[in-house]
């Protein structure tokens, strides 16, 4: 039987070459999979692995590792028809189910429908470490966090009006939010414990960008332009021009163009060396420019004080559904840290910070991520654009709107 199999195994690899080579992805249903054999190919239900003599064995354990090497297969099954005297392999090329499946699996998939969840058991915070020397605020952030915080509409909370700004169209609000987190910018611009103290957190990159921009612009000092190398991979034909490349900037990687400054604050995007702290939400300051490498400073931590330098490495996008490539950028792993994402500063102690809301938070949870980043009230400002819905009806002069409560 041994020199059947080889060349049933044989003409099995062949075919899947053949495919290969053509570039022909093979997608099955929920219900079935292909089975592929020396007769070609046809679809058929999951079965179980059946026992056999062991020389058939010895040879599929031969086989299912060189097509796990040749073809990248992440899941390959296997068995006996004795009814046709013929060995049947089933493969699943690409994504493995719980990236591609239904919404089915992806709920099955959840802690809700786990075995543990029964165990689990829920706990609340009800002590703010960060705001202790102001009980006003440390209770008002437990209500924000627990949900009990009083509602309009079961859709909006109001914010106390010592720690909002008056929002305006023109730039006088914003320029405000800046000076009352960053005052003396210019006499401060060398110290690193001013920088590690403040922060001006917001929404979405575009509004993160939008406000490092005009940062960087007031920093005092001449400023320096680094480029990235994009580029997509396997695309042979070059369907993307560079241009087009270096005008997204998705979730995780630094933009194409980095304008920085000498003693500019920053913040790292990849774990370089977590042992001596330079991974991934440090933030630091840039003391010097190289070609290729950074020399920075880490400003916050055990390893505050430590100078660093930061290499010119290749990134990609972790997950972007969005796009419909995987895109390579070749670029230093930082960001301006004037202005941050609210879930970068996850963890994070801000004792002066500036909460930028130009649209509505996701929920509570992320509002109160934002706001819990504080130590006080007085040290806390919000520019958050009001609902004019609820302003013409005179209910919530200075209302946020949030998802849920």
């Amino acid at each position: 039987m041994e020199p059947l199999m080889q060349e049933k195994g044989s003409d099995f690899l062949s075919y899947l070459n053949h495919l290969v080579g053509r570039r022909r992805w093979m997608n099955c249903s929920d219900d079935e999979t292909l089975v592929a054999s020396g007769n070609g190919c046809c679809r058929h239900g999951v079965g179980p692995r059946q026992p056999v003599n062991p020389s058939i064995n010895d040879f599929v354990t031969r086989r299912e590792e060189e097509l796990r090497v040749k073809l990248e297969i992440r899941h390959c099954w296997w068995r006996w028809r004795s009814d046709r005297c013929r060995l049947e392999f089933q493969i699943a090329i690409g994504s493995p189910p719980w990236e591609v499946g239904r919404r089915r699996r992806h709920a099955d998939a959840t802690l809700l429908r786990s075995y543990l969840w029964e165990k689990i058991r829920k706990i609340r915070l009800t002590r703010n470490m960060r705001a202790q020397a102001d009980p006003w605020f440390s209770e008002y952030l437990l209500r924000i966090s627990n949900g009990t915080e009083e509602t309009i509409g079961d859709d909006y909370v109001r914010l106390p009006n010592d720690i909002v700004i008056a929002y305006t169209e023109d730039e006088k609000a914003m320029n405000k939010l800046i000076e009352d987190v960053f005052p003396s910018l210019h006499a401060n611009a060398k110290s690193r414990e001013y920088m590690s103290t403040r922060a001006i957190l917001s929404t979405k990159n575009d509004h993160v960008d939008d406000l490092n921009d005009k940062m960087i612009s007031r920093f005092p000092g001449e400023e320096k332009l680094y480029h990235s190398f994009d580029s997509i991979e396997d695309d042979l034909q070059n369907n993307y021009t560079i241009d087009f490349l270096n005008s997204i900037t998705p979730n995780g990687l630094p933009p194409h163009v980095l304008r920085l400054k000498v003693n500019c604050p920053v913040i790292l995007l990849r774990n370089l060396d977590p042992y001596n702290g330079i991974c991934n939400g440090t933030r630091l300051m840039i003391r010097a420019f190289q070609d290729n490498a950074i020399d920075a400073e880490i400003v916050g931590g055990q390893h505050a004080g430590k100078r660093v330098f930061i290499p010119r490495i290749s990134m990609s996008p972790s997950e972007d559904i969005s796009l419909p490539f995987k895109l390579k950028r070749k670029q230093f792993p930082i960001r301006l840290s004037f202005a941050m994402k609210i879930n970068k500063a996850h963890g994070q102690t801000i004792p002066s910070v500036g909460i930028y809301l130009p649209e509505p938070v996701f929920s509570h949870g992320q509002l109160y991520v934002a706001l819990s980043r504080g130590v006080s009230s007085e040290t806390t400002q919000i520019l958050a654009k009001p609902n004019k819905r609820l302003i013409n009806l005179g209910k919530a002069p200075r209302a946020l709107s949030i998802e849920m409560f």
